[in-house]
């Protein structure tokens, strides 16, 4: 407060006592009025105190949060005489918006096909929630396929699978009702469980061994996957006797020597483990024909798409 200032800082309504009652000998003079805000005010009006003026008692103070609501105050004054004057005032502090802010949470490990769920309002704070605010909420920056967020209630979910084994970080903005917001990074691992190998589903024509002779089969290319990169090991069953057939464990490559049994088909299931030892199966059969059997070339997978090319268009 100073008497070059000319800004308007308070308006104080009051009224003037009766003279006949006994009260303080007080008397009010604006000595500055303010006009940089353009409002039409009267002396009677508002009240500027100068740096000149005579001390004047005064409640003050800096309400924070917590202190938003009414407060019941009782003020005392002693005049000259020793008369005790006591005077009620209700004192409203009026709750202003703020921003929310983000809580620091450390990062977080959720295991491949488990459901990864958040409540984002763990995520941040806002004071002015419990005075009718609300928050929302939206990814900021890319938002994986695999993950869905309701912007309303702040749930934010997902389940991730051999894919998304990883580290993630997330960029979370909560906005109030105001339009102000607060940003925060969420940053997760989700750590590789171990799945099974699987059988590709690849179904191979009889597999066709001479009689007699020996014979060494690669077969096992894309016939058997494991997500985790895992080594698999081999092994295989028959329902006939196959003393004459072996497999390698490490490579699956099948050999033997075929017996003097022309035209007998072996139903074989060749199994893969990983690490874990947990695996998968897959069916195959086995022919043995003697040597002047023949058998004509044959198609494996889908026949190919008809297609029409015009004279003169590349190939």
């Amino acid at each position: 407060l100073g008497d070059n200032r000319q800004d308007l800082f308070a308006t104080l309504p009051f009224l003037v006592g009766d003279e006949s009652v006994d009260a303080f000998n007080l008397s009010i003079s604006p000595v500055l009025t303010p006009t940089r805000k353009n409002q039409d005010l009267e002396f009677s009006d508002v009240l500027t105190i100068a740096s000149n003026s005579d001390p004047v008692s005064a409640i003050f103070g800096l309400a924070d949060q917590n202190l938003v609501g009414s407060h019941l105050l009782s003020v005392n004054a002693l005049d000259q005489f020793g008369t005790l004057w006591t005077e009620s005032l209700i004192l409203d502090i009026v709750n202003v918006n703020d921003s929310p802010s983000a809580i620091d949470i450390p990062p977080l490990t959720r295991l491949e096909d488990e459901v990864l769920s958040l409540d984002l309002h763990d995520y941040f704070d806002d004071v002015d929630l419990e005075f009718g605010d609300e928050l929302t909420f939206h990814l900021r920056d890319v938002q994986p396929d695999w993950i869905e967020i309701d912007s309303s209630s702040g749930q934010l979910f997902g389940l991730p699978d051999q894919a998304q084994v990883g580290n993630w970080s997330l960029l979370v903005e909560a906005t109030d009702r105001h339009g102000l917001s607060a940003q925060q990074w969420i940053n997760f691992t989700i750590e590789n469980v171990n799945d099974a190998p699987y059988w590709t589903g690849t179904k191979l024509p009889a597999l066709l061994v001479r009689e007699g002779q020996s014979f060494s089969l690669d077969i096992l290319d894309d016939l058997f996957v494991d997500q985790d990169g895992d080594s698999l090991t081999y092994g295989l069953q028959s329902t006939d006797d196959h003393d004459w057939l072996s497999i390698d464990t490490h490579n699956g490559t099948l050999t033997g020597i075929a017996p003097e049994l022309s035209g007998d088909i072996y139903d074989i299931t060749i199994f893969a483990t990983d690490a874990f030892g947990k695996d998968a199966i897959a069916p195959i059969q086995l022919q043995v024909v003697d040597e002047s059997f023949n058998r004509a070339p044959y198609l494996t997978g889908s026949y190919p798409q008809e297609l029409r090319i015009d004279e003169g268009q590349p190939v």
